[in-house]
């Protein structure tokens, strides 16, 4: 399929998911830029924070499935300082802090990094 390659991202790209769907890379974008305004967040802050940015409910299955592509493509930490069934916090990794930059152009600021392969 055309553009598959275009919209890698950093190791994903949108094949069908677990489920038979496409992979909603949407929801990857929305997880960092939530992540990069607001530094750390608990696992349900960022939920809601990324289902305010998409404006749609996201499935919890489909939630820790995204996480769990972005910590394995070394994009997000995970922390549990508590131990298992307490609070889990992410964050965004130092390698994804590299990825993200702004170009100042004619036309105005690019952030580049991200869309270039998440859209």
């Amino acid at each position: 399929m055309p553009g598959r390659e275009a919209s890698k991202y950093f190791g994903v790209c949108e094949t069908p998911a677990a489920n038979g769907k496409e992979y909603d890379s949407a929801i990857d974008w929305a997880i960092i830029n939530s992540l990069s305004d607001n530094g750390p967040l608990s696992s349900g802050k960022l939920r809601e924070n990324i289902e305010k940015w998409l404006g749609r409910p996201i499935p919890q299955r489909t939630y820790y499935y995204h996480l769990k592509m972005l910590l394995s493509d070394n994009l997000l930490n995970r922390n549990n300082p508590d131990g298992i069934g307490n609070e889990v916090f992410y964050s965004l990794s130092d390698e994804a802090k590299k990825k993200k930059t702004i170009t100042f152009t004619e036309s105005g600021c690019r952030i580049s990094g991200y869309e270039a392969l998440v859209l």
